[in-house]
């Protein structure tokens, strides 16, 4: 996920937990394009076009190899399944399957275990890995705590319930928020107790918002393309723009650039209005936009551009 260090789970772009600010902007998502077995990817927005990772079913099964530290575990792990299962508006259903002597590998097979190494190691709690198919679908998960601490199921260090719930937030595609405000949501990157046992707006709708675009293993529609107008003052560099209104946005970007192939384009506008007044200096400046939803975003319109003289006589 990033260069940062999950909480429970996730760092050096990892899916790990470490026992340790960020700037507040909110949930974010776990991109990674590969096909295989990976325990890191990028930090995403829900809209992002390049979508991130998903389940193509709603019911998820967890096995529990009680080795280790796992014995008396199961109350613990199966409530923090049930934080995520309760989640308002979201199908997705996390059971406890029963005990497995399976471990860390990609077997077809969703396991917990307790052991030492697996990539975590040092300060990292927990690790996460996903196991993924074409489509940044995810096919199975694993989740690996480290047995060089001492886990527990009383509410003290180092919480069994609330490094559970992170971890099954990784295993739901969920990368660490940036939210760094009291109180802490449970996908915050550092473990900060047994108060990470309960999940916040933040972490709700994370999950709301992987429900809300790939629903069903089916994502769900952006918005079509909108059309650009524009009437230059030809003085000033001023121009009046215009788009057309598309079914489903929420938000509209309109970028402008010095080329007309959009090389270094600025942002100059990102919001609910179909129009926009805006000063483009001198010389000639390009514009285009793309309507956006919670699903991702529309490709570009056509281009249009404004040809400024100034100052005007």
């Amino acid at each position: 996920m990033t260069s940062k260090t999950l909480r429970r789970a996730i760092a050096t772009g990892a899916f790990l937990v470490s026992v340790g600010s960020l700037p507040a902007f909110g949930y974010r998502m776990i991109q990674n394009t590969a096909v295989g077995t990976v325990s890191a990817g990028n930090l995403v927005t829900c809209n992002d076009p390049g979508g991130f990772t998903h389940w193509s079913n709603s019911n998820i099964f967890w096995y529990h190899n009680t080795a280790g530290q796992g014995s008396g575990k199961d109350t613990a792990l199966q409530n923090a399944m049930a934080s995520w299962t309760n989640v308002a508006g979201a199908s997705h259903t996390l059971t406890y399957a029963g005990t497995t002597a399976a471990g860390w590998a990609t077997d077809g097979q969703n396991t917990v275990l307790w052991a030492s190494g697996n990539g975590c190691t040092g300060s990292c709690l927990a690790l996460t890995a996903l196991t993924l198919q074409s489509g940044q679908v995810i096919v199975e998960t694993d989740v690996t705590f480290n047995s060089a601490y001492t886990w527990q199921t009383n509410g003290t260090d180092y919480d069994t319930e609330a490094v559970a719930a992170h971890e099954f937030g990784h295993t739901l595609g969920i990368h660490h928020t940036e939210l760094t405000g009291t109180p802490q949501p449970t996908m915050y990157a550092t473990y900060f107790g047994n108060t990470g046992r309960t999940l916040e707006s933040d972490d709700v709708s994370a999950l709301q918002c992987a429900e809300n675009r790939y629903g069903g293993g089916t994502p769900q529609p952006v918005p079509p393309t909108p059309t650009l107008s524009a009437q230059t003052h030809y003085c000033l560099g001023w121009i009046d723009l215009s788009w057309t209104s598309s079914t489903g946005a929420t938000s509209y970007e309109v970028q402008r650039s010095s080329s007309s192939t959009f090389t270094f384009p600025t942002l100059i506008y990102s919001g609910p209005n179909t129009s926009l007044t805006h000063n483009g200096g001198t010389g000639t400046k390009y514009y285009r936009v793309r309507a956006c939803n919670a699903n991702g975003c529309s490709g570009y319109s056509n281009t249009r551009f404004g040809q400024y003289y100034s100052p005007c006589l």
